[in-house]
């Protein structure tokens, strides 16, 4: 068989080949979306595995401790760690004082952002509120001019009908206010000194000095324990409405 017989038995068989890729390209082509997916969907799959196997190696770990006598992890179930949290008043002042800075944050983020929100949603232009969007947006007009026709001052009408209606969009803000707070150990350092002592001071001097990884895995358990609360208390409040 010569070589133009060959190419040319072998030419239908590159062309059906070539029709399928040919199609997906152009099914991908008009629709942008199917192409953001395929690219994002292995990464963001390895991310969230690995996201819940570390996840597991910690909770696994909270459960180990370390030997008195050899420094050595032993791979033993024990509750050491978690009864020795909660049963001491020191690691009890510690996780309430944590709690305490993170609300005391929130809250103080909460009154400076909420006049900038009440413009951006009323006082603002169009196209400035487009790219300042908040929960404040949301809340119809009539409300507020209700409550004015009824004579109540600016006062009253921001703490009964602002301040609950813009509730469950305060409280989705404040989710991640409260969640990086409540793990932060640079401030408190930088702020306080060594004798602000909070849950991420504890963790990472068990990490890093203490050289007690099982303890500290467990004490990261608590920030996780009370943001599951939180979010809970939220979800409740209709907070993931407003996300």
């Amino acid at each position: 068989m010569d070589y133009a017989s060959q190419v040319k038995e072998e030419k239908p068989g590159g062309t059906r080949a070539r029709v399928p890729a040919a199609r997906l390209s152009s099914a991908l082509w008009r629709r942008p979306w199917a192409r953001a997916t395929l690219l994002l969907t292995p990464p963001l799959a390895w991310f969230v595995l690995l996201y819940l196997a570390a996840l597991v190696v910690l909770l696994i770990t909270a459960f180990w401790q370390i030997n008195p006598f050899t420094t050595n992890i032993e791979r033993t179930f024990s509750l050491t760690n978690l009864t020795t949290i909660f049963t001491s008043p020191a690691y009890l002042r510690i996780i309430g004082r944590t709690v305490a800075m993170a609300a005391a944050v929130t809250v103080a983020d909460a009154l400076v952002a909420f006049p900038f929100a009440y413009y951006m949603a009323r006082i603002a232009s169009p196209r400035t509120r487009t790219t300042l969007f908040v929960a404040l947006e949301r809340i119809p007009p009539s409300q507020i001019e209700a409550s004015q026709d009824l004579g109540a001052r600016t006062w009253r009408t921001t703490r009964s009908v602002l301040l609950p209606l813009a509730l469950p969009g305060i409280v989705a803000g404040s989710i991640f206010t409260f969640s990086l707070t409540l793990g932060d150990y640079i401030t408190p350092l930088l702020v306080g000194g060594t004798s602000a002592t909070f849950i991420g001071n504890v963790i990472y001097s068990n990490i890093g000095i203490a050289n007690n990884v099982p303890f500290a895995a467990a004490m990261a358990l608590v920030p996780m324990a009370i943001m599951a609360l939180y979010l809970l208390g939220a979800r409740a409040l209709g907070a993931f409405e407003e996300v």
